[in-house]
């Protein structure tokens, strides 16, 4: 644990008890079994509910990948008040992807690397 709210989130009230190791290594087995149905059970609902594309860019794809839901609905409303871009993939690395977004304004063409 690295502080006390770490310890406060694992062992709420017990942690003004005195405990033994083996208390305190069975209290952090179940909390951490707790913590990974609910990481489990947050991705199985992610998966459930990945129709929620709006553009189907890959862009879109790329970050809903990446993201928790909540900064995935922000980075999908920035996206879709710039659907006027043009994207394309332009490489990158497996850790980076690269886009390239192209925007039409009066007859000319704007290049930007994201």
């Amino acid at each position: 644990m690295q502080n006390d709210e770490d310890a406060r989130a694992a062992f709420g009230n017990l942690s003004c008890k005195t405990m033994t190791l083996p208390q305190i290594a069975h209290r952090r087995r179940k909390v951490a079994e707790h913590m990974c149905r609910e990481e489990f059970l947050e991705d199985k609902h992610c998966e459930k509910n990945t129709t929620n594309l709006k553009s189907g860019s890959s862009m879109e794809k790329e970050a809903e990948c990446l993201y928790t839901r909540l900064i995935f609905r922000v980075f999908q409303e920035e996206l879709i008040n710039h659907l006027s871009l043009a994207m394309e993939k332009s490489g990158g690395k497996v850790t980076l992807r690269k886009f390239k977004l192209t925007e039409k304004k009066q007859h000319e063409d704007r290049h930007r690397q994201v």
